[in-house]
Order: structure tokens, then C-alpha cells, then sequence
């Protein structure tokens, strides 16, 4: 039958008729009603707090959900090694968990499945989403590391001394698997979020792991988002790490988290510092907007780092009123380390409930659910997104000053936390300092 004679007799066993064709816009509210897990937001839902919901119950004026292309996708998924390349805030996070979950649900899977990523934080925040979930079969879910050590103690080739420990555990774990102490195919599935941030020896290893029989990877990647190695992220072929996807690669360039404006802020600060890739599929996409409309990213500068936080003290307690709630905001930083105690001081003396991340423990400790403010170093805050976000010292050059890539690419991680509000303050006069303010002017027409 042709696509008009089904057409045909669909509407025929329609008894009602009506006078107008729903919109595009319609179609989506009703999507966003009957498939809550199609819902770019909806694994962030959370719980009432003190400060009073926003839009709890009313959908917002740009339904945010999967676009068609994204659900067909996250349903279609089939076997075999799959790569999703999108950019930031595109829901690559959303259609891991989705694939998860319906793994999780396959009573012939006879292994665990992996859910690995490098961030701790955002594994915390992964764990978090899929517990409330009944699963037939086992989810492990670990940042990269932890799951390094786990493996190597188990095998007892964990490093003797503590000096240069995290670097001497991957080349135990590397070396064990060569050697097949660390026995090979031991998961149903394998999924690995952020991808870019994997070295090329710890991919050889996590495609090793997928068990043959049923053979499920998916790899998902933005390298706008590589901030952890020193090297340009993924400078090798993903077939040479042994994930074999050609033809089996899908690119995001929709961004549906941020508002058109902190987007158009965000891409137009770090475009010119984004690496090319070895692989054309992998190079960097401006992502297209599809987000709400919303105020204009907010950018001070101050003399000193105490105005800056004052400033950002008194911008959060007017987010706070207005109804956003703690855990729904974030102050950002280059390192949490270079903070000065002022600001926990004028936190606890404004009696803001804060929850402040400068080590590793601090990390498994953190909790999305939780009624806190978060205070988190940029890097750290990959994968999670809040309604307000301050980003603070922006123009604290922790490298060198000569290369700015890396710091624009924390700083557009960072940035692309906001959902809506977005306040960016420094005070430090620099070639950053003179970059992010150019660029404002220049966007804003404020020069």
C-alpha cells in the first residue's frame, strides 16, 4: 500500500473530524505528555526543595524533548558498535540512559552491563537516574578510574606506593589485560559517555570488554567538551581502539539545554579555539539552537575577587526568591582551591545551604537530589546542568597563557551548564580577561 491509501484508511476509522491541523509546536506538547522518557529534562527531575517549584507542572513555552531524528534513534538502536557524536546539551546523556534501561530489560543478557564515563561527578549523577529503575540485569555504572582500581585489586595488581598512583594504576590495569590476568568480554554491553576524554589504550581495553555474543557499544562523544587530556582528545581512529562503527555514526548539532543566548555566548567565546579531528565525522559542529529564547548572559567585571563574590552572593539570593531552588544553581570556578574562604563565610553568613566540591571524596559524596547550592571547578561540572549558573574568576589562566584552548574550553563547558541564567564575572586583567570581554562587547553591540 502506498503511504496515501494507508493514510486514507487511517483517518477512515476516525468518527470525529476536525476543522484545523494541529501545529508542529502541538504535536510536540502531546510527545512531551504521553512519552515522559523521551524528555530532555525529565532525568533531572527533582524533588520538592524549600524554595517554591518552577514550572513543575506547566510545560514550557519550547517543549523540550527528543526531536524525531533523536527518538527514532534511541528506539532503533540495534547490536553491534554504535557512535553518537553530539554537541553540548543535545540529550547524548539522555539516549545513554534510554539504551540503558532497555538493555537492562533483555532477560537473555547473561553479563552486567558497563556504564563508564571519566567525570566522577557526573557518574554520581548517572547512579542517581537509574536507581529508581527496576533492571533484570545488572548495571555497573563508574567513572573511569574507579573502575581501574576495582579491577586491578581484584586481580591484586593494585601499585605499591602512592607516588604518581593514578598513572601507575593504568598501566596496571593495560598491562593486566595484555597479558589476560584481567580477563577480556566480561559485559553484555558496554556504554561509554564521554567519550573524548579516553585515552587511546583505555578504549582498547573498554571494547574489549563487550562480550562477543552480544556485541553492544555505544560511544558517545563531543570534543568541544575535551578538557582533561593535555593532548588534542581522540587523535587516533576510533577502529584502531577496536570500536568498529563505520556507517553506524549519528551527529547531534541541536543544543536543547541552554537558551538561544547563553548558546550564541558560549559558541561565539570558544569557536575559534575548538580542535580539528583526524576524522571528519568527529571534527567540531556549531551546534544549531533549539532552546528557549531567555535573558542575556550577564558579564562583570570587578576590581577584586571579594566584589565578585559579594555580587554573585546577592545574584543567587535573587534567583533563590524568585522561586529557583538551590540544588538548581551553581557557582563554577577554575579551582575550587583558589577560592578564598570569603565566600564560604558569606555563604554561611547569608545562609545559603552549599555543598562545597575540592576533592575527590567530595565528588562520590555528591548528591543532585540534595536541596544544595554547588560550588564545583569547571571541569567537574561536565554533564550536569542547573537553572542559574555563576561562573567566577573567569579569566584565571591555569595553564599556559600563550595557549588558550584549554581554558576557553572549561569556561565553554561551564558555560553550557546554564539552562536559562547565566552571570560570568572576573576580575583578573589578562589575554583571557581582554578575549571575554571583547567578544561580549562585540555580540552585544556594547563596544
Amino acid at each position: 500500500m502506498s503511504s496515501e491509501e494507508i493514510s486514507l484508511r487511517l483517518f477512515s476509522l476516525v468518527k470525529h473530524t476536525f476543522s484545523k491541523e494541529i501545529s508542529n509546536k502541538q504535536v510536540d506538547r502531546i510527545r512531551w505528555h504521553l512519552y515522559p522518557e523521551i524528555r530532555i529534562t525529565h532525568a533531572l527531575d527533582k524533588p520538592e526543595s524549600s524554595a517554591k517549584p518552577i514550572s513543575v507542572l506547566r510545560t514550557p513555552n519550547i517543549i523540550k524533548i527528543m526531536d524525531t531524528q533523536q527518538e527514532l534513534l534511541a528506539r532503533s538502536l540495534g547490536e553491534g558498535h554504535r557512535i553518537i557524536h553530539g554537541v553540548a546539551g543535545s540529550g547524548k546523556t539522555l539516549i545513554l540512559l534510554y539504551r540503558c534501561l532497555h538493555l537492562a530489560k533483555d532477560n537473555n543478557l547473561k553479563k552486567p552491563i558497563l556504564v563508564v564515563c571519566y567525570n566522577i561527578m557526573l557518574a554520581q549523577k548517572l547512579k542517581s537516574l537509574i536507581k529508581s529503575h527496576q533492571l533484570m540485569v545488572p548495571v555497573e555504572i563508574t567513572n573511569f578510574h574507579a573502575w581501574c582500581y576495582k579491577q586491578a585489586k581484584i586481580k591484586n595488581i593494585l601499585p605499591n606506593s602512592k607516588q604518581n598512583f593514578i598513572e601507575n594504576l593504568e598501566q596496571a590495569v593495560i598491562t593486566g589485560f595484555q597479558n589476560k590476568t584481567i580477563a577480556a568480554e566480561q559485559y553484555s554491553a558496554v556504554l561509554i559517555d564521554e567519550g573524548h576524554d579516553f585515552k587511546q589504550d583505555w578504549l582498547k581495553i573498554l571494547s574489549g570488554m563487550v562480550d562477543s555474543e552480544t556485541n553492544h557499544l555505544l560511544f558517545l562523544y563531543d570534543d568541544a567538551q575535551s578538557i582533561y587530556q593535555k593532548k588534542s582528545s581522540l587523535d587516533f581512529t576510533l577502529s584502531s581502539v577496536g570500536i568498529k562503527a563505520q556507517g553506524r555514526t549519528t551527529i547531534l548539532d541541536i543544543n536543547y539545554r541552554n537558551t538561544q543566548q547563553i548558546l550564541h555566548f558560549a559558541t561565539s567565546i570558544a569557536f575559534d579555539y575548538l580542535n580539528d579531528h583526524i576524522e571528519d565525522n568527529f571534527k567540531y559542529h556549531k551546534p544549531d539552537a533549539g532552546g528557549l529564547q531567555g535573558q542575556v548572559p550577564n558579564m562583570l567585571v570587578f576590581d577584586n575577587h571579594q566584589q565578585e563574590i559579594i555580587h554573585i552572593i546577592k545574584w543567587l539570593k535573587q534567583q533563590h526568591h524568585t522561586g529557583v531552588s538551590w540544588n538548581d544553581m551553581a557557582i563554577l570556578c577554575p579551582s575550587t582551591a583558589h577560592l578564598s574562604a570569603i565566600l564560604v563565610k558569606e555563604l554561611r553568613d547569608s545562609k545559603i545551604p552549599h555543598y562545597f566540591i575540592a576533592s575527590s571524596e567530595d565528588k562520590k559524596r555528591y548528591s543532585p537530589q540534595s536541596d544544595f547550592l554547588s560550588i564545583i571547578p569547571l571541569p567537574s561540572s561536565k554533564g550536569l546542568e542547573f537553572h542559574s549558573v555563576a561562573v567566577i574568576d573567569s579569566s584565571n589562566i591555569m595553564g599556559n597563557s600563550d595557549n588558550l584552548s584549554d581554558e576557553i574550553k572549561r569556561l565553554y563547558v561551564g558555560f553550557t551548564r546554564a539552562t536559562n541564567n547565566l552571570l560570568v564575572t572576573l576580575h583578573q586583567k589578562n589575554v583571557l580577561s581582554r578575549h571575554l570581554t571583547s567578544t561580549y562587547n562585540q555580540i552585544y553591540n556594547n563596544a
